[in-house]
């Protein structure tokens, strides 16, 4: 699976939630807070859950609440951690395979 792949999700996810998000207008870095998305905890949370299904995946709720989600780029990364906890890989944009 390829980063890029998660990213679009990411966006699919928000649109579905009604946020009014394209691939265009966000990047890898937008902020999912005030300055950004404007996301609350609880949209976050939704969306973390969201991911799970969608990607058949359990995200660790220790690494979860140790970690900040300051941008788009930091859910992907989640997710590509939990898919190679998982036994799947996460390609990035640059063909390089990532392993956390």
């Amino acid at each position: 699976m390829h980063d890029t792949d998660v990213f679009d999700t990411v966006i699919s996810l928000l649109a579905d939630e009604g946020r009014g998000v394209d691939a265009v207008a966000v990047g890898a870095q937008t902020s999912l807070g005030g300055d950004g998305l404007h996301l609350s905890s609880l949209e976050l949370v939704r969306l973390l859950v969201n991911l799970e299904e969608r990607f058949d995946i359990e995200l660790d709720d220790v690494t979860i609440m140790n970690s900040r989600f300051d941008s788009v780029a930091d859910l992907v990364h989640l997710v590509g951690r939990s898919l190679e906890m998982s036994g799947r890989e996460l390609i990035s944009a640059t063909g390089d395979t990532e392993r956390a």
